[in-house]
């Protein structure tokens, strides 16, 4: 399944309807070009997991159930 979300085809399916960045060269309508370039966060997946348990305790505390 990721395979094929990460197909040109299904960036298409995916990212179109919901104007996010797609794969590089697909879903350039105008809406999602005035977004700019894409630049991805520079924050590493262990520094997110690191904090997943406080950002939960966080939320919950806001009353995000």
């Amino acid at each position: 399944m990721l395979e094929y979300l990460a197909s040109p085809t299904g960036s298409r399916g995916l990212a179109g309807p919901t104007y996010e960045h797609p794969l590089v060269g697909f879903n350039t309508t105008e809406e999602v070009k005035q977004f700019g370039e894409f630049t991805p966060d520079s924050v590493t997946i262990d520094q997110l997991g690191a904090n997943n348990k406080k950002a939960i305790e966080l939320m919950r505390k806001a009353g995000w159930d």
